[in-house]
């Protein structure tokens, strides 16, 4: 499951009403009103004339008083939302109709109101604002999840706020030679697919190894003081090891080999997964140096830092971005409900906010916070590109999908 019970241990999103339960419900008491005004059900029996036929003078002062008395009625529901009486319907309303969930087990519902794990996100495709362009490949929203009541906002909402300035700013869009297709016009096919997954891989498995070669960093001389912010920053980098919960290399490449072993069974032949793209292959190289695996680093210390934007960068775009695009990739693959290979999407622990918000216990410099703030362009940017193998229109052929 996404979307989990909060604990005492991390921040939890402040609760928002669903204008879609507000809106059941107000359909709800325009059919009750339309059934009370019928009285009965089919027309009226031949030779006869309808009660509304025969009164063509003006209503009396009893229907007057009715009408007064509905209105009243009606005007009592248009109460605040943070008032007893709307919580009390919507309590009632969620007992008699409980939540639908997707076939990622996610409450699209609570998606729309940005609260998978924590993170911001947009709706699924269903309203009219979700027809905005998502070809510039970018996260469409950073809006903080919570507020810090100290008065001091946490680590993670900072992030967020740096990212809806550059975003505002335009300096985190991706250029592409043509217009890409609306995100709800992509139709890609399985081969596609299978490449944005290997893609993903290959870049979260650079993260993985990244991290998990950092250990505590011992120097020669213990008294500088370079060396001990070099130490911490490590230990910031550790706090996204295996332990956490979020590693995705694993489930990704679990969901590549049962999707190319179904490929291959459907179209009968050996189906072998592709080679990371030309982005992929550079982004995993940049990752690499950043966490001093190849290649000698000038400054390590900066480039654990800069390596700590990109952790922000690749998770929340996956909860937010890719959770669309999961949704998206069930409705143009039916190959993917025979497979279930939608291992990436699941079982995500509710501990991304806290865990970014625990970089400040090592990286407690305003200048090296700087130093990660800075990176956010460029990690968004080389995040963004990875889906670009997804932003196009296919035209299909039974079950082949043939490119543009």
């Amino acid at each position: 499951m996404f979307h989990q019970a909060p604990s005492s241990s991390v921040f939890y999103p402040t609760a928002t009403i669903s204008c879609k339960r507000v809106t059941c419900f107000s359909f709800r008491l325009r059919v009750w009103a339309a059934l009370e005004k019928k009285k009965g059900f089919g027309e009226p029996a031949k030779g006869r004339s309808s009660s509304k036929e025969k009164k063509d003078t003006a209503p009396s002062k009893q229907e007057e008083h009715s009408r007064e008395v509905s209105d009243e009625k009606n005007r009592g529901y248009e109460v605040k939302q943070d008032s007893r009486e709307l919580k009390s319907v919507l309590r009632s309303i969620e007992k008699k109709h409980p939540k639908k969930h997707s076939r990622l087990n996610i409450d699209r519902d609570v998606a729309a109101l940005g609260k998978v794990d924590f993170v911001k996100v947009e709706s699924w495709g269903d309203e009219e604002q979700n027809k905005s362009n998502l070809g510039s490949l970018k996260v469409k929203s950073f809006s903080p999840a919570f507020s810090s009541t100290n008065g001091s906002s946490a680590f993670y909402e900072r992030l967020v706020q740096r990212l809806q300035l550059l975003e505002s700013k335009g300096e985190i869009s991706v250029v592409h030679a043509k217009a890409l297709p609306p995100f709800q016009d992509w139709a890609f096919g399985e081969e596609r697919y299978l490449q944005y997954l290997v893609d993903q891989h290959a870049v979260f498995d650079a993260l993985r190894v990244g991290v998990a070669s950092i250990g505590s960093v011992q120097n020669e001389d213990e008294h500088l003081i370079k060396d001990q912010s070099l130490e911490k920053a490590a230990l910031a980098v550790k706090i996204f090891d295996d332990t956490l919960g979020l590693e995705r290399s694993k489930a990704l490449w679990d969901d590549i080999q049962s999707l190319a072993k179904t490929m291959g069974v459907v179209q009968n032949r050996i189906i072998i997964p592709p080679q990371q793209t030309t982005q992929a292959t550079s982004y995993v190289k940049y990752l690499k140096q950043l966490a001093g695996t190849v290649g000698i680093v000038k400054q390590p210390k900066n480039g654990l830092l800069r390596f700590l934007a990109h952790i922000f960068a690749l998770y929340v775009t996956h909860l937010t971005t890719g959770m669309r695009i999961g949704a998206k990739a069930l409705d143009c693959l039916s190959i993917l409900k025979e497979t279930k290979a939608v291992r990436f999407y699941r079982d995500y622990p509710p501990v991304f906010i806290a865990a970014i918000n625990r970089i400040v216990d090592f990286v407690s410099e305003d200048e090296d916070q700087e130093v990660v703030m800075e990176e956010l362009p460029k990690a968004i940017q080389k995040t963004s590109l990875l889906l670009t193998p997804l932003a196009v229109i296919e035209k299909r052929k039974g079950n082949n999908p043939a490119n543009v």
